[in-house]
């Protein structure tokens, strides 16, 4: 349903006085980003305030940025013996009016840490999971009669429940990597999956997987018609969790996996395509550290890896946290980086936005 009277109030008058605006340029390596934090979250019925949401879907309907499920520990630490809750609620910010709604279960379950991908009808929303599961649904957002609306009547279910998977588009296909299939035991996979949207009643289908570890939490990045994938970490029944920092590229016209040089640690972070030949990079966890209060919290920074000259270099730092386990979503110069984990256990209401100069 749509946020009630007494949450508009709230958003309404008391929200935009805790609005602060603060951006910075950084211009190394001959980009310029400028950074702000006022979007935030706005509470729910079951959150007041919102304390922010990791592996939640997200991605643009029309003029609204749209939010949905997600989880996050909202009365304790983990710590301290806190539980971590998954929710089904949907938020949607208006660009043009600036104004929240709020769609109280909108989703058939609370669900978090699938994955999400701009189509031209609405966001895609694949795989998750809660403390029960992981699951298959596949199912679109989208806006009918001026509402948002789930459609899982078009795209087909996956072919094994994924969640912390990771994946993208090229030339009309969605490619799926990595990935757990359960939430006991838990387990990083070498799925590799492929869906024509163009003939959605085939299915997906199995691909060779790249030449490497098992992995979930990883960054998939489609670039110059080829899919990236970097970083991220393996885990599994009776193993310990293993970061990695490699890097391949699969060229779906060969149907081939290469393994690129140098390190990208950037595992559970946010890439996108630059112009010709680049592709940055936002945050990410660069080692495991338990959670504590004292943890310095996930990496602040921007890399940018050169496809051409093959070198992956810093060339800015936010002056705001940037969430893991989050969504990037990609309005033309401006990034948005919704909500996310800073710290192990710890999430932020806060909504990055990034606009790239140059």
């Amino acid at each position: 349903m749509v946020l009630n009277k007494k949450y508009g109030f709230w958003i309404l008058v008391v929200l935009p006085m805790l609005y602060y605006s603060c951006s910075r340029k950084d211009d190394r390596g001959n980009i310029e980003l400028y950074w702000n934090n006022e979007l935030i979250l706005p509470p729910s019925s079951g959150m007041f305030p919102n304390k922010g949401l990791a592996g939640a879907y997200c991605g643009l309907v029309g003029n609204r940025l749209v939010i949905a499920g997600g989880a996050n520990f909202p009365e304790q630490y983990p710590w301290d013996g806190g539980h971590k809750v998954w929710w089904s609620t949907l938020y949607s910010y208006d660009k043009v009016t600036g104004r929240w709604e709020v769609y109280e279960d909108f989703l058939e379950k609370p669900l978090a840490y699938g994955l999400s991908l701009q189509v031209k009808d609405g966001v895609l929303c694949i795989g998750g999971n809660n403390a029960d599961s992981c699951y298959k649904d596949v199912f679109l957002i989208t806006e009918r009669g001026g509402k948002l609306k789930i459609n899982k009547d078009y795209y087909p279910s996956l072919p094994v429940p994924l969640s912390n998977l990771s994946g993208g588009q090229i030339k009309g296909k969605i490619y799926l990597t990595g990935g757990q299939e359960s939430m006991s035991p838990e387990q990083s996979s070498h799925h590799f999956f492929v869906m024509d949207m163009s003939r959605p009643s085939d299915g997906w289908k199995a691909l060779p997987s790249w030449p490497g570890p098992t992995l979930a939490y990883s960054v998939c990045v489609p670039h110059d018609e080829k899919l990236y994938l970097f970083g991220g970490r393996s885990f599994g029944e009776g193993k310990g969790l293993e970061v990695h920092t490699e890097g391949y590229c699969y060229d779906p016209e060969t149907q081939n996996w290469s393994v690129l040089e140098g390190t990208f640690p950037v595992m559970a972070g946010n890439g996108i395509s630059y112009k010709e030949d680049n592709i940055l990079f936002y945050g990410g966890v660069e080692s495991i550290i338990p959670g504590s209060v004292s943890h310095p919290g996930f990496s602040r920074k921007v890399l940018k890896y050169d496809l051409r000259k093959n070198t992956i270099e810093e060339i800015g730092e936010s002056p705001y946290p940037i969430g893991v386990t989050t969504s990037m979503v990609s309005d033309g110069d401006v990034q948005y980086i919704v909500s996310g984990e800073v710290k192990p256990g710890i999430r932020t209401p806060h909504i990055l936005r990034v606009v790239i100069m140059k």
